[in-house]
């Protein structure tokens, strides 16, 4: 008859608790189907209790609910060898913020035209275009919806290349990539990838906040964001060979899971 060894261990403020055990709780045998159905009710039974002795000490109250790496999953649903986690959620005013602030830190100033053109778009339409007009917006308390887009954009046409060029205010660091390593083809050309002042923080934000925030890096063109005609951005938003102009942006997607 083959053997196996199962372990189930509960982890709480690093550390490991040690109650829980087959040979505690079951005298250390029962059948294979009988130890799966234990794994998940103990799983299940045991994370509630941490979760409200933890909100005791004042841990969030409504915490995003993450089984087995998949917010917002049934926690009835657990695999029996799976994994419940609870995140406090957190305050997306502020991460708006931590965002912008971390554009500005980042923004190489010559002239200021740059630094002075990373405007916030809401829905659609403009609603900052500096940390005081940002502020002041997000204390007038907007009614966040599930679905709402928030993007922060450079409307600068050299925009694109000095994100792709690497110019931040600390270095200037080119990085490139093969064309084909998306899709695990090898095609001997290399390319430039951004690795400047949005993608920087695009990894920040997304590193600190992880399942808190819906947040991804891209480049737009004006006609998507509505500043074409707005901001006089190159010639209509168009350069020299009649294409239209890439803005990096960073585009925030709210989810009513993960955020207060």
């Amino acid at each position: 008859m083959p053997k196996f060894e199962v372990q189930l261990s509960v982890v709480e403020n690093g550390r490991r608790r040690p109650e829980y055990t087959l040979d505690t709780d079951l005298n250390g045998g029962m059948t294979l189907k009988d130890l799966l159905a234990w794994t998940k009710t103990a799983l299940i039974v045991t994370s509630d209790e941490v979760l409200r002795e933890e909100q005791a000490r004042g841990f969030d109250e409504k915490p995003l609910l993450i089984v087995d790496n998949r917010p917002g999953k049934d926690i009835k649903t657990v695999n029996p060898l799976g994994q419940i986690e609870f995140v406090s959620r957190a305050d997306f005013g502020d991460i708006l913020t931590e965002a912008y602030l971390g554009i500005l830190n980042r923004s190489k100033v010559l002239t200021g035209a740059y630094i002075r053109s990373h405007y916030i778009f809401y829905n659609g339409s403009q609603i900052a275009s500096d940390l005081g007009s940002l502020s002041s917006w997000l204390e007038a308390s907007p009614n966040f919806k599930n679905g709402d887009t928030i993007r922060i954009v450079n409307i600068q046409p050299y925009a694109r290349r000095l994100e792709l060029l690497g110019v931040t205010a600390q270095r200037t660091q080119n990085k490139r990539e093969d064309s084909g390593r998306r899709n695990k083809k090898k095609t001997g050309t290399l390319i430039k990838i951004p690795n400047g002042t949005y993608q920087l923080t695009y990894r920040s934000i997304k590193a600190k906040y992880k399942r808190n925030v819906n947040i991804r890096f891209t480049f737009l063109p004006g006609s998507s964001l509505g500043i074409v005609g707005s901001f006089k951005a190159g010639r209509a938003g168009r350069n020299s060979a009649g294409r239209p102009y890439l803005y990096p942006t960073l585009v925030f997607t709210i989810s009513e899971r993960g955020i207060i």
